[in-house]
């Protein structure tokens, strides 16, 4: 489960569009359960101050964490393979 006290990942290196670096004021981690009972971390998501939604969602779960599991309840995952542009031009 999400813990919001848990320490960020110190990855995010996006850069704003004026090319300035905006650190991360939250991640969200994303983990899957081993055979042996840990967790395996697969990454993070930087959630960034001058993105309204990230930011909302930040300041909404600072409010009250107990907003974890309704988020969790709502996420939806999508899983695409990165193509290497192969099988895509046309053979005429």
């Amino acid at each position: 489960m999400f813990n919001p006290n848990a320490s960020a990942t110190p990855a995010a290196t996006a850069t704003n569009a004026r090319g300035n670096f905006e650190p991360a004021i939250a991640f969200l981690n994303l983990y899957l359960p081993s055979k042996d009972g840990q967790r395996v971390k697969l990454g993070a998501i930087p959630l960034k101050a001058s993105k309204d939604r990230e930011a909302s969602l930040v300041e909404a779960l600072k409010a009250n964490p107990e907003l974890t599991a309704a988020i969790i309840s709502k996420l939806e995952l999508d899983f695409q393979l990165v193509t290497t542009g192969e099988g895509t031009h046309f053979d005429l």
